[in-house]
């Protein structure tokens, strides 16, 4: 009997083992997601914050200014 509990205590253990290494993988894995998700959406982000702002420097009707101005603090809202 002690043979048997020794033997259920030790799969339960790499059981455990194996559940916790499979959790720190995933949570890798989305560390990793997230840094490329971050960067794939940072860079067209920046492309358009800056034509935004080559757009404001335009002689452009008030209305069209103002959807600039909503379209930049959107973004720069998005990168923070």
């Amino acid at each position: 009997e002690f043979v048997q509990d020794a033997t259920k205590q030790y799969e339960e253990e790499a059981d455990m083992i194996s559940k916790r290494q499979i959790a720190q993988h995933r949570a890798e894995i989305k560390v990793g997601f997230l840094a490329n998700m971050s960067h794939e959406f940072r860079t067209p982000l920046n492309g358009i914050i800056g034509m935004t702002a080559l757009l404001k420097s335009e002689p452009l009707p008030e209305n069209l200014l103002a959807a600039l101005e909503t379209i930049d603090a959107s973004g720069k809202d998005l990168l923070r």
